[in-house]
């Protein structure tokens, strides 16, 4: 048995073979209502994120409400704040060698100045993320599965900030993602 092993980027296919094929069910061919695809059309932080703003663990820094998330970056006065960052993506081609699989990299930063508070607030974000299966995030024209979401250890704790008056702890918990955009059969 041989393995094939990939390093770097893969060429991406053009329309309409990057679709999944159709699928196909015991007793006959079926085609599915929405067709899964690896071109997202959102961020991966974006998309996951409002997916814990829409669960109320998190919500838009613009209502400011508590526990407020800002993407890709956290304002220093930031007190009991989250971001979301995008990290390096996983592409597992062992599933199929013409369909790749990619595991999307995100990592949540947590700032507050209690050390109790921050690491509970991790906790709770790692285990709703830990049980998504297939859950759906609509924008407008836009339709998301993130199939899995699978943590990438547990939630480590970076200590204190370091130059600034209000020296709040910072936690963070990294994970991998699996994220289809839906596109209309």
């Amino acid at each position: 048995m041989s393995i094939d092993y990939y390093i770097g980027s893969f060429p991406r296919r053009s329309w309409p073979d990057d679709h999944w094929p159709v699928y196909h069910w015991p007793g006959g061919a079926a085609e599915a209502e929405k067709i899964p695809s690896d071109d997202l059309q959102h961020s991966p932080c974006y998309i996951v994120g409002s997916y814990l703003i829409a669960n109320g663990i998190v919500s838009l820094p613009s209502l400011s409400g508590d526990w407020p998330l800002y993407k890709s970056s956290m304002p220093i006065e930031a007190d009991g704040a989250c971001a979301i960052y995008d990290t390096s993506p996983v592409v597992d081609k062992r599933i199929s060698k013409s369909y790749p699989n990619t595991h999307y990299g995100l990592q949540i930063k947590i700032s507050v100045s209690d050390y109790e508070t921050g690491k509970a607030k991790a906790k709770t974000i790692l285990a709703l993320l830990e049980v998504i299966q297939n859950a759906s995030v609509e924008f407008s024209d836009y339709e998301y599965e993130i199939r899995t979401v699978r943590p990438v250890g547990g939630v480590i704790s970076l200590g204190q900030e370091y130059e600034t008056t209000k020296r709040r702890y910072l936690f963070t918990v990294n994970f991998i993602s699996t994220i289809k955009y839906m596109i209309a059969a």
